[in-house]
């Protein structure tokens, strides 16, 4: 099953950073757990730290936040795909393989898969629009 995307964090998120990213995130696997803004008592500046999955993002702006994610969603999409070859190699291994399992799997990998990469592109387009 496809975890819930974190609705209310990516609201605070696109409010914060002016993008909109909803529907390329639903359906992705991605999880966006909390948020949280931190300030430099002495400067004043403001950063944020998002933490989504297994692992956090730092950040200071807009287009901090784009190279992160970019940076992120390139990592989960080699993940996925060597979970992919994972699977496959097993199933060649195992003759008696659970093939709903694996089916479940597969269509899990493929369909994050899809979300992802539309969701990198739709990040890049972002971050080019802004040089």
């Amino acid at each position: 099953m496809i975890p819930d995307y974190g609705e209310k964090v990516y609201t605070i998120l696109s409010d914060l950073t002016g993008l909109k990213f909803k529907a390329q995130l639903k359906g992705s696997g991605i999880e966006f757990k909390s948020i949280y803004k931190m300030q430099n008592l002495v400067g004043g500046s403001e950063s944020y730290l998002l933490f989504l999955d297994d692992t956090s993002i730092w950040f200071r702006d807009r287009d901090g936040f784009i190279n992160e994610f970019i940076t992120f969603l390139a990592k989960s999409l080699e993940d996925l795909n060597a979970r992919f070859e994972e699977i496959n190699y097993r199933l060649a291994r195992k003759p008696f393989a659970d093939e709903y399992a694996i089916y479940e799997e597969n269509e899990y990998i493929g369909v994050c898969g899809a979300k992802r990469q539309t969701l990198l592109q739709k990040m890049r387009e972002f971050k080019a629009t802004r040089q």
